[in-house]
């Protein structure tokens, strides 16, 4: 058995004096595969335990005596149905998280493009302004802009 943190909540915060080290340990270098293997193991568990369940129901079908025994029965049916219900929710939102975060990382790409080509301009704008400002030389920048011919004259000269 794999011994406490030492470091205990010192290393591990909260959950250093609850969980073993090599659990912890674990717990940190997963990953959503990791989560999603987990919650299928444990909607599979549930499965089985319904069946199990149901078997038992079966085999006290009759015997007065067992009335308590499937009270019991029924109340766990419906617990673990509960519990695999929302592992299955569980195990959806994570496949739903998984398949977006191409997407999401697309998307985060290219709104950082986008503000690096916005950048680009505001400084290109700015830097065409400081011309204009100077005079002479400004009217030129002013028509590559798109606002005449680009030799400086008014497209009315």
């Amino acid at each position: 058995m794999a011994e406490k943190s030492a470091g205990g909540p010192q290393q591990h915060g909260v959950y250093g004096k609850y969980f073993e080290e090599e659990a912890i340990r674990d717990a940190l270098e997963a990953n959503l595969e990791d989560e999603l293997v987990a919650c299928r193991c444990g909607f599979r568990n549930g499965v089985v335990a319904l069946g199990q369940i149901a078997k038992d129901l079966t085999a006290t079908e009759g015997d007065e005596n067992a009335i308590e025994t499937r009270l019991n029965l029924y109340r766990a049916h419906g617990n673990v149905t509960k519990a695999a219900d929302t592992m299955l929710a569980r195990i959806i939102q994570i496949e739903k998280t998984i398949a977006e975060i191409p997407y999401i990382i697309t998307k985060t790409k290219h709104t950082e493009v986008q503000m690096e080509k916005d950048r680009a301009l505001t400084q290109k704008a700015r830097a065409e302004y400081e011309i204009l400002k100077k005079g002479r030389g400004g009217v030129s920048v002013l028509w590559n802009l798109g606002f005449g011919s680009g030799d400086g004259r008014s497209q009315n000269d």
